[in-house]
């Protein structure tokens, strides 16, 4: 297993802001179970470590939060500290295969932060002599998906040769909220309740459902762009007809889907609401679709459903309205058991999908192109919970499935209804 070496930060290291609501719940979250996530890409084209190296200096240059740790104190709460001299941690292996690359994301799931050393973010880089796999695993308290497609695009102009912009520290969700919008109070009422006492923190290695498993797959451009058509033709969208798929594949594989109500969470990119777009930082909300048990077997008609029950968290009076529930359930001193009690009743799921949809620049970096992308790939610590993401690069849909307890064939089933539903 590679060791990952970064440098303690200095007593004296810079606090930047404390962490806003959402980013607050994902540093309880990391309290009883490693919350972090991975992301990997496929690159063609000769580079070399140094090349990669010096790319690494730039994004960390670029991006506030690839240098900072969490701390708390009685006073804050828990904060952002810019820590002097650490470097992002860089693991280069041979790539020895087309498939390598699931493997390591599959072992950097298994590797937590400690959450007191920066930075909250690492890579490993399966390099071959003209092509090679890149490996991105972050905190979630400093990135959501769309901050490593960026990053992404930015690591591949630093290796061509491009000079990157600096960025300035990322306001939170709320704070941006509250700028832009009048109504609404990035703050809690005055009965907030009081920070406790600070708690030992204990990083956790071992997890309670054994070892995570990982499959992907992907649809080839023809098969891609015909989905993205009948989708279209049939009044919904891919992510909702990939959510139904995903529904029914699991009720045939799983007797237990069959009989329950099936909750699908769907993140929510709300960048270009926040006017953050290209920060490496936490800007996502959710809805979640409860599938009620035996509904229509029609993709498309069970597609349309979705899509419109969905329609509502996607409004920003409903985004605004989750961020002041999320506030008031989690005041200040909140700790791990508040926040599990939390998500047992607002934010219970069985199955996550994320879509970062199509990879929104240019895949060509001069001699270098970006050929696919894979994830987010990210673990929630309650049992049976599947988690899918959709990427979309070079017009083929890339589909990542990451489970403790994966019901079985899911992906190849769902993949199956889809193309059976564009008659392919």
């Amino acid at each position: 297993m590679a060791i990952f070496n970064s440098l303690t930060p200095s007593p004296n290291s810079l606090i930047l802001r404390k962490l806003g609501t959402v980013e607050r719940l994902h540093w309880l979250w990391n309290q009883n179970h490693p919350n972090h996530f991975v992301m990997a890409a496929h690159v063609m084209g000769a580079t070399t470590e140094t090349m990669w190296r010096s790319a690494l200096k730039q994004i960390q240059r670029r991006h506030p939060f690839l240098n900072v740790f969490l701390d708390e104190d009685d006073q804050s709460g828990p904060t952002f500290h810019l820590a002097q001299g650490c470097e992002v941690p860089l693991v280069i292996k041979e790539r020895m295969s087309a498939g390598q690359w699931q493997e390591e994301l599959t072992r950097q799931l298994e590797i937590p932060f400690d959450e007191t050393i920066a930075p909250l973010f690492r890579v490993v880089l399966l390099l071959e002599e003209d092509e090679c796999d890149i490996i991105l695993t972050s905190h979630h308290a400093i990135a959501d998906g769309m901050s490593m497609v960026y990053l992404i695009r930015d690591l591949l102009q630093a290796v061509s040769g491009t000079t990157l912009d600096m960025l300035g520290t990322p306001p939170s969700q709320e704070e941006r909220f509250a700028s832009l919008y009048k109504t609404y109070s990035a703050r809690a009422s005055e009965d907030r309740v009081a920070a406790g006492p600070k708690k030992e923190k204990e990083i956790k290695l071992a997890r309670k459902f054994g070892s995570p498993k990982v499959r992907s797959l992907r649809l080839s451009e023809l098969q891609t762009l015909t989905l993205i058509r009948k989708a279209k033709q049939e009044g919904t969208t891919v992510h909702a007809a990939v959510c139904a798929a995903l529904t029914l594949a699991g009720r045939d594989s799983s007797p237990a889907w069959n009989d329950q109500e099936i909750r699908v969470m769907s993140m929510i990119n709300i960048r270009k609401l926040l006017g953050n777009h290209e920060d490496c930082a936490l800007s996502v909300a959710v809805g979640i679709v409860p599938f009620e048990p035996k509904p229509s077997t029609d993709l498309w008609q069970l597609a349309r459903w979705a899509k419109e029950a969905l329609a509502p968290s996607l409004t920003l009076e409903s985004i605004i309205e989750l961020s002041h529930a999320v506030e008031t359930a989690l005041p200040e001193g909140t700790d791990a058991e508040g926040l599990s009690k939390f998500a047992s009743q607002g934010l219970k799921h069985d199955l996550v999908v994320t879509n970062v949809q199509r990879i929104p620049f240019d895949t060509n970096f001069g001699d270098i192109h970006l050929e696919a992308v894979w994830g987010p790939s990210a673990l929630n610590e309650v049992e049976g919970v599947q988690a899918v993401a959709l990427a979309t690069t070079n017009d083929s849909m890339c589909l990542v499935h990451t489970s403790y307890t994966p019901i079985e064939d899911l992906l190849e089933n769902a993949v199956g209804r889809l193309l059976d539903a564009c008659s392919w």
